[in-house]
Order: C-alpha cells, then sequence, then structure tokens
C-alpha cells in the first residue's frame, strides 16, 4: 500500500463472497436488515470472523449513497 495520509492507516482484507446492498447514510439500519434476510434467503451464512465493509460516498448528506458488504461463509461446494 501506498500513498496513505498521515492520520490514516492501511490493512489488507482477505478474500471473501459477500453480499451486498446500497442504501443511504439514514437508511444504513434497514440495509443491514435487507442483507442479512437475502443471506437467510439464500439459505447462507453470514461470516461472523471477517470484516463487514461499509462504503460511503457523502456522509455529509443524509441521502448520501453507502454500499454495505457483508462476508459470507464458505457452502460445501466451494473450495
Amino acid at each position: 500500500m501506498s500513498d496513505i495520509p498521515e492520520e490514516m492507516i492501511g490493512f489488507t482484507l482477505p478474500a471473501h463472497d459477500y453480499a451486498v446492498t446500497a442504501c443511504t447514510n439514514r437508511t444504513v439500519g434497514e440495509g443491514y436488515k435487507e442483507v442479512h434476510e437475502w443471506i437467510a434467503c439464500q439459505e447462507r451464512s453470514w461470516n461472523r470472523n471477517a470484516c463487514s465493509i461499509e462504503c460511503y460516498f457523502n456522509r455529509e448528506s443524509e441521502d448520501g449513497k453507502v454500499e454495505i458488504y457483508v462476508p459470507l461463509k464458505r457452502t460445501e461446494n466451494q473450495v
């Protein structure tokens, strides 16, 4: 990693499959509810040992876009 501002830290997350949804700053809680409902409908499981990721595109506005990435446990069919 390079060009990380002095007041920030950098780290690398291991690769995972993620369930992803988009919402707004105002609806982050609903976004998590939606993505966890989807995970259950797909008969998948949340990998609680991995990091969920939130990407905020405009924190200044309640309507700013947010993407939520929830890591999934591997299925038996995955290597």
